[in-house]
């Protein structure tokens, strides 16, 4: 299985922020994604300092879904400043991967 390396700045707060975007997006997403997410959730670490996640292709690929889906939300406005930011971190890093993998870049 095809895993993708991701820096994130705080892993704490986007485990809070994917949270959030997996109770919105949930009734948009297939089973399968949601447990995908939920293995992504599971794996970032309890810390505050920046680290390397390795995301398998299909958790980058459920979690790119979710966040596009949540920014089409209401509730993303009622989102925090930083928790936002750090969804467009990995949203931005999550695309670049991809692209990557798919020979697009």
């Amino acid at each position: 299985m095809s895993t993708l390396s991701v820096r994130v700045r705080n892993p704490f707060l986007l485990r809070g922020s994917l949270e959030v975007v997996l109770e919105v997006a949930r009734m948009d997403l297939a089973n399968a994604e949601i447990e995908e997410i939920r293995g992504l959730l599971a794996a970032i670490p309890n810390s505050v300092r920046p680290t390397e996640l390795q995301v398998p292709l299909a958790a980058a690929r459920a979690a790119l879904l979710a966040v596009r889906y949540f920014n089409q939300s209401r509730t993303r406005h009622w989102l925090r400043e930083e928790m936002v930011n750090a969804l467009l971190d990995l949203e931005r890093a999550l695309e670049r991967h991809l692209r990557d993998a798919a020979g697009g870049g």
